[in-house]
């Protein structure tokens, strides 16, 4: 779309939903189009204070990131994202930052370099913990060897990322035996659901009001 259509189409969609806004100004906005809306609905940024975990899955932060490499991320709210990538990695062992290159491009090196210090003495220095911790928060219903994945796809990640400090490998190793023991345990009392649930999309489709919007454009 040429920018010459963008005040069309900015009054027509201009009124959408906030999470179908920040669904196409994550992935189909270019930085003239998503200035022109956040001028428009400037409350779009009171998303950007919070998100859930893994934080690579949430909406808000691909908008944030969006921004960003469109260089429209306010500097407050850019901090705001790296404590929350710091804190997730930390606390949940989280590497939605290591995991999704458009949020590692958020951190400058430096801020990069001090999660990656801090993942060594309160993540891989700690794995026991946060095994017990993954284990604590597993719903009955849920498959064990499931509940794992992510947390091992961290460690990997950070391993990865932090390779150049030294050898990793008794660390990986003996997080998989310690995992492997965690699940054993777990499916002395696991308890499938008699019946398979329906899958959901992580992402809701457009409304129908949005969708019209792109067919009056288009015609």
């Amino acid at each position: 779309m040429p920018d010459t259509l963008h005040p069309l189409f900015l009054e027509r969609l201009a009124s959408a939903e906030s999470g179908n806004l920040v669904s196409f100004l994550s992935y189909r906005s270019n930085r003239s189009f998503s200035r022109l809306m956040l001028e428009k609905r400037p409350g779009l940024l009171c998303r950007l204070h919070s998100y859930f975990r893994p934080i690579k899955d949430d909406i808000d932060a691909c908008f944030a990131a969006a921004l960003h490499e469109q260089g429209l991320l306010p500097e407050e709210l850019r901090s705001d994202l790296v404590q929350e990538l710091r804190d997730a990695a930390i606390e949940s062992a989280d590497a939605s930052f290591l995991d999704d290159s458009s949020l590692e491009a958020i951190l400058t090196e430096d801020e990069k370099s001090e999660i990656l210090a801090e993942i060594q003495t309160e993540v891989l220095s700690r794995l026991d913990d946060h095994i017990d911790r993954v284990e604590g928060e597993w719903d009955r219903n849920y498959p064990p060897e499931d509940l794992f994945e992510d947390l091992k796809r961290s460690i990997k990640l950070f391993v990865g990322a932090l390779s150049w400090t030294g050898k990793y490998d008794d660390t990986v190793s003996s997080a998989d035996r310690k995992i492997a023991r965690a699940i054993e345990r777990m499916n002395e009392d696991y308890e499938p659901a008699s019946s398979t649930a329906a899958s959901t999309q992580l992402s809701a489709p457009p409304s129908a009001s949005l969708q019209n919007v792109f067919r009056d454009i288009d015609e």
